[in-house]
């Protein structure tokens, strides 16, 4: 097996945390946010890895809730009036889980 090269390892132009400081919040991959917050990774792993492996996981997860809550949830319930502006709000859902 290969080893990783850790993040102290990689050019300092290129580790999460300096571009933060340098280029700002915007200028990161929300991978490299979330490694940021995690603050170290394992063995196999970067914390940057590790952080998109957490996004892919919470991507799943939405769908499956999506799938959940848009499928499988009575036509009645979503059309009634308990949901109120949600409901116009439904569609718009699907961009962030697709």
């Amino acid at each position: 097996m290969a080893h990783k090269k850790a993040i102290r390892d990689w050019s300092a132009e290129d580790r999460p945390r300096e571009k933060l400081f340098r280029l700002g919040v915007e200028q990161l991959s929300t991978s490299e946010l979330v490694g940021i917050l995690l603050q170290s990774g394992n063995r196999e792993k970067t914390a940057v890895e590790l952080g998109m492996e957490l996004l892919e996981m919470a991507k799943q997860t939405l769908r499956r809730a999506g799938a959940i809550l848009f499928v499988k949830v009575p036509a009645t319930i979503i059309t009634s009036d308990c949901l109120g502006d949600a409901r116009g709000a439904a569609p718009n859902l699907s961009r962030f889980i697709s």
